[in-house]
């Protein structure tokens, strides 16, 4: 037996870095079986999964994650750490804040939108659209909250013009809560509103800006549910053009519930992602329209696995990354699923992934809602992970399996998993959830998440998670 312990430690040693990306390699190919996967420490003892069972560590070691490495995405980026190389600023009110969407604009700072509630004490109460704007250190630098008292609105989409903002989502008019955007000056003042008139209710999810300051939005009308949605079931999917004043060039009507995202292609045509109904489940869709909105297509992903589509990146040769979840795919919960698809419509690579902490997969939501492309050429991804239920995982340094942390995942161009990260407040510290990304100049990551456990103002604030790359 000893025997044995020695050459395993020398093959552990010598494998180095070779035995992850082999590791990696064989989740890209084998996406079922990480899910049966036994956890090994170096002295041979082995971790298994048994009904919910709590993880129990020997003599102080850590645990090994799924992929055959421990923890990459411990490092935690705070900024009372001198060597730190990234930051975490929550920002918000005193009330319960989601942020849904933002990006870095081009002075180096941030902007995010998302909802919050119109009274603390009433948290299944009405909400307000809220954008807020950062340095590019994350301090808070103005907030702009637009809302009819004891109504619903919510923000879902932020863009950048050449003389301001554009911010889109659900405003309140004739007696429910309508496709609404909102252009906003660079100090947050609102320049002009539009709230559209249609039947039922609607929202605006996805802002594309043009070169020459137009707006194309998409989103969904004739709803019958207002606040925030994941997804508007039931409801009729839009694509609409705009001037930078505000005034409609075009409005066509999509075949899906919703439209959830927009990207123009390089011909001047439009991709708009979004899910509809099969037989079993929801399929991610691909909506491909001319340059007047006219649709000229329509492929769906997914098949009898349950995919739902929340963000989505366009290449400059016309291919498209997107990110969501599933629970298909002989998944034992919902775990993320990116996939490239080709300028005709045809899925390149997908990847499912998901549970970077290692507990037991059958308990594990792993949901994921923002994509881009890389500098290099890749792509990343982030969500977040953790539990509901009453199954109490424990081992990892960053958290219990009900603590729920930011999910962040590298991809190479060929969907290759290239890193996969947490984040968060740390052991017992509060819960972190990424909600959207942006790749920034530098070529490093700011993260979009729900938090707790940053901002002093909470409950909830909008997280700002800035992480530098090597």
């Amino acid at each position: 037996m000893k025997i044995k312990l020695i050459l395993l430690l020398i093959f552990l040693i010598s494998c180095g870095s070779e035995t992850s990306t082999e590791n990696f390699n064989q989740v890209n190919n084998e996406e079922d079986e990480y899910l049966e996967e036994e956890y090994e420490e170096d002295d041979g003892e082995e971790y298994e999964e048994d009904d919910g069972e709590e993880y129990e560590e020997d003599d102080g070691e850590s645990l090994y994650d799924e992929y055959g490495e421990w923890d990459k995405g411990s490092t935690y980026f705070d900024t009372s750490s001198s060597t730190s190389t990234g930051w975490y600023m929550g920002q918000g009110t005193d009330r319960e804040e989601h942020v849904h969407e933002g990006m870095q604009t081009l002075d180096g700072g941030f902007i995010a939108i998302g909802h919050h509630w119109e009274k603390e004490e009433d948290p299944t109460g009405f909400t307000d659209m809220i954008i807020l704007k950062t340095d590019s250190k994350g301090n808070e630098l103005w907030q702009t909250i637009i809302g009819t008292p004891n109504k619903f609105d919510v923000g879902y989409a932020v863009n950048e013009l050449s003389d301001g903002y554009v911010a889109s989502g659900g405003l309140y008019k004739d007696g429910f809560q309508k496709s609404a955007i909102v252009k906003l000056d660079f100090n947050g003042n609102i320049i002009w509103q539009k709230i559209f008139t249609h039947d039922g209710v609607g929202g605006i999810r996805g802002i594309e800006v043009l070169n020459n300051d137009e707006i194309v939005v998409t989103g969904y009308k004739e709803g019958d549910e207002e606040g925030f949605l994941f997804i508007s079931d039931g409801s009729k999917g839009f694509i609409t053009k705009m001037s930078t004043t505000g005034e409609v060039i075009w409005d066509k009507d999509l075949s899906a519930m919703q439209g959830t995202k927009v990207k123009q292609t390089s011909q001047g045509g439009f991709v708009v992602g979004s899910v509809e109904w099969v037989d079993v489940g929801l399929n991610a869709s691909m909506h491909y329209l001319d340059s007047n909105g006219n649709t000229l297509s329509i492929k769906l992903f997914g098949g009898n696995n349950n995919v739902q589509l929340f963000d989505m990146d366009i290449t400059s040769n016309d291919y498209v990354v997107f990110t969501g979840h599933t629970t298909g795919y002989q998944t034992a919960n919902w775990d993320c699923i990116v996939m490239l698809i080709d300028d005709q419509g045809n899925e390149v690579w997908k990847n499912i992934f998901g549970n970077p902490r290692g507990y037991d997969p059958k308990y594990i939501l792993d949901e994921c809602y923002g994509v881009r492309e890389t500098l290099d050429g890749g792509f990343v991804v982030t969500g977040g992970t953790g539990d509901h239920s009453d199954y109490f995982g424990t081992g990892h340094p960053n958290g219990t399996s009900d603590d729920w942390k930011v999910l962040l995942s590298e991809f190479d161009k060929d969907g290759n998993m290239t890193s996969i990260n947490v984040f968060g407040g740390g052991f017992d510290k509060g819960n972190d959830a990424g909600e959207f990304i942006d790749v920034t100049s530098d070529g490093g990551y700011i993260i979009f998440s729900d938090t707790d456990s940053k901002g002093s103002k909470g409950p909830n604030n909008f997280g700002f998670l800035y992480i530098k790359n090597p």
